[in-house]
């Protein structure tokens, strides 16, 4: 089976009627010329649905009856006044009409509705234009005449078009056309005649012109021909006397309106002249205007609202003017009557009803009423309405009312001057306008003359006096546009009257007064002048006057610099106006006098603002060359500043000031005084006033110098040298240059350190005054690293100085060469090893070893006992570290010997007998401590010189490292702990040989303190190496006493389990024989 898919009939036609419907919904009444198929298209498409009864075909014939209503309602209501004088646009609509003629549309018949809507706009507009004539025929001679004669003129024009497109409209229009002309004739003739006041036969002439342009269409006479000889017809009918007579009337009424305006002038001079300064200052104030709804004039907001406007306007003006929506605009409240005053006819019901979005629109509730609202008006009742202020725009716009932006204006009230003078320059400008017209209007009276020789009207030359006077009184109130009005209103007449020349000499007296009102010196004091500054101070803090006199003094400040600004302002256009140079030169004296005596008031004074701003004032008008005596009055100024108790930085400020003063460079008055500069400089050294920290103020006296800066660096440095080299203030005096030298990038005095030198000499001070060994010490370790470490005698003392301090502090030995030991700096390890070069001592220790050799052997003998044993060589062990562990050691020690009763140090001869005898090496080893200048041996924590062997390979490093207790032997006799003897035969018995057959022997200083004696044959079992140990560490002994004479008849030998206890000092190197 098979069959075929597809859309009906019915539904194509109702797509495409839906398609005109959606044309003609969119259609906008511009174009109807796009449109003009869719009636055709209406009707084809019901054509083919004649018949057909389904639903769908049903509702396409009722799409395209609809549509087509749509499209006749649309055609309906654009028609306008323009349609009806646009002819093609008129036929378009027409040709649509007819289209819809052939449907049945309810009736309706499409073609006769839009020729009576046509009709009904043409009538309309004829309508409105004969009230245009009827307006004009009623105005006023004193009135808008002209400007209502003109529209009349101009609807004659429209009424011309409106005949040509409807002809039965040609008679009614030409009998207007006819009415218009007689009357304008009518006053033209008035008007020649002196009947009719106001207009002038000029103006009545320019409406005949426009007039022209409708008797054309009708072909009529030109209205401006029949004028002239209708009006000169008119005076030749009169007597020429008429003429005359009129002539005389004006010239006597103008000369009577001169004089009494010359006294009115007068007068107002004499009041501006009295008036108090300050008051002839006061601002007249600000009041914002809108436009009115057919913009021909503004009207004033209430003062509130005005107020609230400016005050949104300042705040506007004071934030740079911002663009931004919500920054340029603002938002007040008014309220507004809604009705007119005093009307008390009945409203129309508004038929948006309580829909209606102008209900806040006072123009339109003073016509309508809304629901809830009564039909009749009343004062009373008002609206408040918000209106949004636009100040860029200069706008306004009522919120929620469609239509109602309004223009803005800011208009400046007069001052008091001003007002004074207002009568009198108003009727000065209206006296010269009218005379003006009136001599025009009767030049073409004494035209129509056949003799004109009798008939002379009164010339502007008699008003010489009083335009004189009114440019006074202009200028001497600032009323300058009432100026230019004057001359705009007399022309090319202002010249020869003199009136320009007068201009320039009165703008020129009053600019100077107003220079000399400006930069007259103000009396900042009202307090007696014989006081003293402090005791007039005094007086005023007192009186807790000093923040109100400050605040006055400011204010008065501000208010002259403003006066300068616009005195100066003034005097610059006054020369741009005028370009001739004997004026100008002529007004550059004058001013130059000015100016020049009051630079001589603010020097005396000493007020630097002041001479800045009339040095910008002699700069900007060209004034000559003030250079020489304003850089005079500046060295005086900075040379009282440097004599002063001000800071450095306020005279860096005097110094910078010429920066504002024209011609004249700061580094040439800095260079003259470059010696008191570098003096003050060092002042700021000396008192303090300028610290290291605060270097940048001297640093700023240095860059005036600009190109000379290196002499005054020099002067500085020479200055300083004094004091650098004072011991008390070198480390100030360092500190203080390498500020200035790094803050300035520039080279040091000869006299200073290096960078690297300073560094150290900074360091060895602070570490000097701090009286700390580690940090004496770390500071040397840093200078040594300096190289020519002794080149510079400050630093080389400051160094020796530290090294004397390192002695002290660390209870070194006087005789440890601690600059060796230092070494390069390289090691922070103050280690050396020295070698012994003198013969005498080197038998000292060859006399300690005969004196300490016994001839017995213990078990620990690996080889024969040597006969003698010979002194090949002796290395002294210098061990900053060690030693300074071993002193606090043996601090610790004697402190606790001391603490005991009786004290347990020094061990008493009997004692010693007791425990075998004295110590064998403490007679010689005293003999070697001072022979080397070390310290005495410690008596009060019983110190002793004791050997110690070893192996060639591990005497380096117990002196280099001292002695670890960790490698002692736990199974030793007496345990794990340092063992030495005073017999060096005993300590010969540990001994290795180096490849030179030299054995090696430590001789150790030891601090024994409180000694554990032991002298039974086991000490290992009782007390045991545990109970030993724990004794010495633990407990309260500080060592154990080994005496093996006692019970073996060998040697006694000396134990501690600290190594801090032992400081090795000396390797004596020997050779058995």
């Amino acid at each position: 089976m098979g069959g075929f898919c597809g859309k009906s009939i019915e539904a194509t036609l109702h797509d495409e009627a839906s398609a005109y419907e959606q044309r003609v919904e969119d259609l906008s009444l511009h174009d109807f010329s796009e449109v003009t198929d869719i009636p055709a298209g209406l009707t084809r498409i019901i054509a083919n649905l004649s018949g057909k009864t389904s639903d769908r075909a049903l509702k396409a014939s009722k799409l395209c009856y609809d549509t087509a209503l749509g499209l006749l309602d649309k055609v309906l209501s654009s028609v306008t006044h323009k349609t009806v004088l646009d002819p093609k646009f008129k036929g378009i609509l027409n040709d649509i009409c007819q289209g819809l003629d052939d449907l049945t549309l309810q009736g309706r018949n499409p073609s006769k509705e839009l020729n009576d809507k046509i009709m009904q706009q043409a009538e309309a507009y004829l309508h409105y234009h004969q009230n245009v004539l009827q307006r004009a025929a009623r105005a006023r001679p004193d009135g808008n005449f002209k400007a209502l004669w003109q529209q009349a003129a101009s609807s004659m024009v429209h009424l011309g078009t409106l005949s040509r497109q409807f002809p039965h409209f040609s008679a009614m229009v030409a009998g207007h056309l006819r009415h218009v002309v007689d009357q304008i004739l009518e006053k033209a003739k008035q008007v020649a005649l002196g009947e009719l006041a106001g207009p002038t036969l000029q103006d009545i002439e320019e409406i005949a012109v426009e007039i022209d342009l409708a008797m054309d269409m009708f072909e009529m006479s030109k209205c401006s021909e029949v004028l002239k000889v209708e009006v000169r017809q008119a005076v030749a009918e009169r007597d020429p006397e008429f003429v005359v007579k009129r002539v005389q009337q004006i010239s006597q009424q103008f000369r009577a309106q001169l004089f009494s305006l010359h006294d009115m002038g007068v007068a107002a001079l004499q009041e501006i002249q009295q008036m108090d300064p300050a008051q002839k200052e006061v601002d007249g104030g600000i009041q914002w205007q809108f436009q009115g709804r057919r913009g021909e004039h503004y009207n004033d907001f209430k003062k509130e609202s005005s107020d609230q406007v400016e005050e949104g306007y300042q705040k506007w003006v004071a934030a740079g003017k911002p663009n931004t929506v919500n920054e340029r605009r603002i938002t007040i409240a008014v309220q507004v009557p809604t009705a007119r005053r005093g009307s008390t006819r009945q409203l129309q019901d508004c038929r948006y009803g309580s829909n209606c979005r102008s209900k806040g629109d006072p123009d339109h509730c003073a016509r309508f009423k809304h629901p809830g609202e009564t039909a009749d008006t009343t004062d009373s009742t008002k609206v408040e309405n918000k209106l949004s202020i636009d100040f860029s725009l200069m706008s306004q716009l009522t919120v929620g009312v469609r239509g109602s932006l309004r223009n803005l204006h800011r208009k400046v009230l007069p001052n008091p001057p001003t007002l004074a003078a207002k009568p009198f320059l108003d009727g000065t400008l209206k006296e010269i306008g009218d005379f003006q017209l009136n001599t025009q209007q009767h030049q073409t009276l004494i035209s129509f003359l056949e003799d004109q020789s009798e008939v002379e009207l009164p010339n502007l030359a008699e008003a010489r006096d009083l335009l004189h006077l009114f440019i006074t009184v202009g200028q001497e109130c600032k009323a300058t546009q009432y100026v230019d009005d004057l001359v705009g209103l007399l022309g090319q007449e202002a010249e020869g009257l003199g009136l320009k020349e007068r201009i320039r000499s009165a703008r020129e007296e009053t600019v100077l007064q107003e220079m000399k009102r400006a930069l007259a010196y103000p009396e900042w004091s009202s307090l007696d002048k014989t006081m003293s500054g402090w005791s007039r101070l005094n007086q005023l803090t007192q009186n807790g006057l000093v923040e109100l006199r400050l605040a006055r003094i400011e204010t008065r400040r501000h208010t002259s610099e403003q006066r300068r600004k616009h005195a100066l302002l003034q005097a610059q256009g006054l020369l741009k106006e005028y370009d001739d140079p004997e004026f100008q030169q002529a007004f550059r004296a004058k001013l130059r006098e000015l100016v020049k005596e009051a630079l001589r008031q603010a020097e005396a004074q000493d007020d630097m603002e002041t001479v800045a701003a009339l040095g910008g004032i002699l700069a900007a008008l060209k004034l000559g060359d003030f250079a020489g005596e304003m850089q005079l009055w500046l060295h005086g100024r900075v040379s009282k500043a440097l004599k002063s108790k001000q800071n450095l930085a306020w005279v860096v400020d005097v110094l910078k000031f010429a920066q504002k003063l024209p011609h004249v460079d700061e580094s040439d008055v800095a260079t003259h005084l470059r010696k008191d500069l570098a003096s003050r400089c060092v002042r700021g050294f000396l008192d303090g006033s300028v610290t290291p920290a605060q270097i940048n103020q001297v640093g700023a006296v240095r860059q005036i110098f600009k190109k000379s800066v290196g002499e005054f660096d020099a002067e500085l440095f020479e200055i300083m040298r004094e004091h650098f080299m004072n011991p008390d203030r070198t480390v100030a005096a360092i500190n203080w240059l390498v500020a200035y030298c790094e803050h300035s990038s520039c080279d040091g005095p000869d006299y200073l350190m290096s960078q690297d030198q300073v560094g150290a000499f900074r360091e060895l001070r602070e570490a000097n005054e701090s009286s700390d060994a580690d940090r004496i010490k770390a500071a040397c370790v840093a200078a040594k690293r300096v190289p020519n470490l002794k080149d510079h005698e400050q630093l080389a003392r400051e160094f020796e100085k530290a090294i004397a301090g390192l002695r002290a502090q660390a209870n070194l030995p006087p005789g440890w060469d601690l600059e060796r030991l230092l070494g390069d700096g390289t090691s922070d390890k103050m280690y050396g090893l020295i070698p012994v070069e003198s013969g005498d001592k080197i038998a000292l220790f060859q006399q300690l070893l005969d004196e300490t050799r016994r001839s017995k052997v213990t078990r620990d003998r690996k080889e024969a006992l040597a006969g003698h044993f010979e002194v090949t060589r002796v290395q002294e062990v210098q061990n900053f570290d060690t030693y300074q562990s071993y002193l606090k050691r043996r601090e610790v020690v004697a402190k606790s010997c001391q603490g005991s009763s009786p004290p347990d140090a020094p061990i008493g001869d009997d004692q010693w007998t007791s425990w075998s005898g004295p110590v064998l090496t403490h007679p010689t080893a005293q003999k070697i401590t001072r022979a080397f200048k070390l310290d005495e041996l410690h008596a009060q924590s019983n110190e002793f010189l004791f050997f110690h062997g070893t192996k060639p390979t591990v005497e380096a490093s117990i002196a280099e490292k001292n002695f670890d207790i960790s490698y002692a032997s736990k199974q030793g006799l007496f345990g794990a702990g340092l063992y030495f003897a005073e017999a060096c035969t005993k300590s010969d018995e540990y001994v290795q040989c180096n490849s030179d057959q030299e054995y090696p022997l430590l001789l150790v200083r030891v601090t024994i303190g409180k000694p554990y004696y032991l002298s039974n044959d086991k000490p290992w079992e009782d007390p045991g190496r545990r109970q030993m140990e724990d004794s010495c560490k633990n407990g309260t002994y500080h060592s154990v006493l080994g005496d093996r004479i006692k019970c073996r008849g060998t040697y006694r030998e000396f134990i501690v389990y600290d190594n801090d206890q032992a400081y090795p000092h000396f390797i004596v190197w020997y050779k058995r024989k």
